[in-house]
């Protein structure tokens, strides 16, 4: 099955195996919006009329359905959805609506493309121009090496994701720009060279640059708070009573560092190749996998130290912006004109902690959060 909805310029798509019946109607379809947060799995909800509660009965929790959308030129890449939580309401106007909630399942396997032709460099230029992008400076030591069956490239996100991934792995610098003539330019290369690149003198903003009131503004309207000394923003201040008197505590994180364990399969093999027979081997994997708590398997695992993010100003910054497909959580982002100055203070970094990619007759739209401070913790879906 199908639900598909178009508008001028951006689409939007939701497809499922499970369900045999025809597409929904698009005057039925009022909004659909996908958002993304650090640490968490990607969720989206798509809102229709239900006048006859067919949708309600038809979308049920578990059913399976992917959600997919871009522009005329690019596409974000689909992503599997599992129904969940799904709501309705019904108002004054007569109106019955229903709410199809999804929870994200992870990565998707069918439309994974592979790159097995050419080097590393001609891959870069391919998606590059798949995203509608012939202005780009592609320049890297490991350009030159051959892409082939025995080493092919898997792409299953996004061209910008995806594109951003490889930059990490090959240790280089990927950006995307507008020029004054208002056409898209990329770079891609080492950090070190990034600097005498024609891209730096070109761009007038990039997709994660934020600018208000300006002739290249893309954020329509934006809210900030300052919630240092708000316990909810996590700055550590509480309250508590003590015979019946308050005492007001605060925590603070000075030393930014956090302890994890890591597995460490050497010791369990270790420990399984040091048994006498199959037994006793068997014996050892049995323990492991029903083990209740971390003390029974701590010995396979090794203390290490990491530094978090500072902890940051308290400040969040609320955006409303035009709907671009590039922007997603995690990314660091700069600020230009018509924000206050404690807004993207020199010294501090800023991410886009969540956003919310809003689509209906009214156009196409990014809610964002952002934050001077995060802890990535090791939880939610990989980076798309």
């Amino acid at each position: 099955m199908t639900l598909f909805k178009r508008y001028n310029d951006f689409w939007w798509e939701v497809k499922s195996s499970d369900m045999k019946m025809g597409a929904v109607d698009d005057n039925r379809i009022i909004s659909a919006s996908v958002t993304e947060e650090m640490g968490n799995m990607d969720s989206c909800v798509i809102t229709m009329l239900d006048p006859n509660a067919i949708y309600s009965r038809t979308f049920r929790p578990g059913m399976k359905f992917t959600f997919n959308w871009g522009s005329q030129i690019d596409k974000r890449g689909a992503i599997p959805f599992l129904v969940n939580s799904p709501s309705g309401s019904a108002g004054s106007d007569g109106k019955i609506i229903f709410n199809m909630r999804g929870q994200a399942l992870g990565d998707n396997e069918e439309e994974r493309i592979y790159y097995n032709i050419g080097t590393k460099m001609t891959v870069v230029q391919e998606v590059l121009l798949k995203m509608g992008i012939v202005d780009a400076e592609v320049d890297f030591a490991r350009g030159t090496e051959i892409v082939n069956n025995d080493n092919k490239i898997s792409q299953h996100e996004s061209n910008f994701r995806f594109l951003s991934r490889m930059a990490d792995e090959w240790r280089c610098v990927f950006r995307v720009g507008v020029t004054k003539a208002g056409t898209k330019c990329a770079v891609f290369c080492e950090p070190s060279k990034l600097a005498t690149k024609m891209f730096m003198r070109k761009i007038v903003l990039t997709s994660a640059h934020l600018e208000y009131g300006t002739g290249f503004a893309n954020v329509i309207e934006y809210s900030w708070q300052d919630q240092s000394l708000d316990a909810a923003m996590g700055a550590g201040v509480n309250v508590i009573y003590v015979n019946g008197e308050p005492q007001f505590k605060r925590y603070i994180a000075k030393d930014e560092m956090v302890v994890t364990y890591r597995l460490d399969m050497n010791k369990v093999l270790a420990e399984f190749n040091s048994q006498e027979d199959f037994l006793k081997k068997t014996q050892v994997t049995a323990n492991v996998m029903s083990a209740r708590s971390f003390k029974e398997v701590e010995r396979f695992f090794v203390e290490d130290t990491i530094t978090t993010a500072p902890q940051g100003s308290g400040i969040t910054v609320s955006v409303r912006m035009f709907g671009d497909i590039n922007i997603t959580a995690g990314q660091v982002v700069t600020f230009g004109g018509g924000f206050p100055d404690r807004i993207g203070a020199k010294g501090r970094t800023w991410y886009i902690k969540n956003c919310t990619h809003e689509m209906s007759s009214s156009g196409y739209f990014v809610n964002l959060e952002v934050v001077d401070a995060f802890v990535l913790i090791a939880a939610g879906q990989s980076v798309r």
